[in-house]
């Protein structure tokens, strides 16, 4: 009996510095998506942030940097200045092709990754003004037909996959400090009457 089921590789990683790259190792006959976040000094948010923003709940983009400018969180604005680029190569191929430089494309990607990009329906509880600040998600979709079971990239060639950030700004406040990666994939549980196997 062979029963298909999603699962999820989680990694987290020290960073620092304006340009970062970092190499995941885990390989998937089908991997469907990958999904990053990042982590800042939150001892840089006003006392009355602080108490609200934690690990597991902040999500950090370098546009907070100019947010800790102002008297509250809350009142963060857009600075072109603080954006963040990104990009994910996998093997020899690059993904997209072309670096995300805009929080505008970021979105784009996260809702192409989960599958809400042109739906009338359904949508993310995430406002423009919380993603650049502390809502930040990066989605990546790497399936060749969007949402359809086992078209994701097969890595088990021994490709390396490589994460690469570039945060505009030179100031300290504006650099991420740690990434979490979630990678999400289609796996194969196969139960036989002598045993059972895994397929990823």
């Amino acid at each position: 009996m062979a029963i298909n089921y999603n699962t999820y590789v989680s990694q987290f990683q020290t960073i620092s510095g304006q340009q970062n790259s970092v190499n995941v190792t885990r390989s998937f006959t089908r991997l469907k998506s990958i999904f990053l976040s990042f982590l800042g000094d939150l001892k840089t948010y006003a006392a009355t942030d602080a108490i609200l923003h934690k690990s597991f709940n902040t999500f950090f983009h370098p546009s907070s940097a100019a947010a800790i400018q102002s008297d509250h969180m809350s009142n963060g604005y857009y600075n072109p200045d603080f954006e963040l680029e990104w990009q994910v190569q996998i093997g020899s191929k690059l993904y997209p092709e072309m670096s995300v430089r805009s929080v505008s494309e970021s979105m784009y990607q996260l809702l192409k990754c989960v599958g809400i990009l042109n739906s009338s329906v359904h949508s993310l509880d995430i406002t423009n003004r919380d993603y650049y600040t502390y809502k930040y998600i990066i989605g990546l979709d790497l399936e060749k037909v969007l949402q359809a079971g086992f078209t994701g990239l097969n890595t088990k060639a021994g490709d390396l996959i490589s994460i690469k950030t570039k945060c505009l700004s030179d100031q300290n406040a504006a650099q991420a400090t740690q990434i979490f990666i979630i990678l999400h994939a289609d796996i194969i549980l196969n139960i036989r009457d002598n045993g059972v196997e895994v397929f990823e």
